[in-house]
């Protein structure tokens, strides 16, 4: 989980870029409250 919007120290891009440096893709983003995100990843399939 992280901060939603201007208060994010981590934007969420970033971490997408992170992941699919490294195989993995996001599947799903989760609205998880009003001030709090989720992501999750997979590695993709071949």
């Amino acid at each position: 989980m992280s901060r939603k919007g201007k208060a994010a120290t981590v934007k969420d891009m970033e971490v997408m870029a992170a992941a699919k440096a490294v195989g993995l893709v996001d599947n799903k983003v989760v609205g998880f409250s009003e001030t709090l995100t989720a992501l999750r990843f997979v590695r993709r399939k071949l």
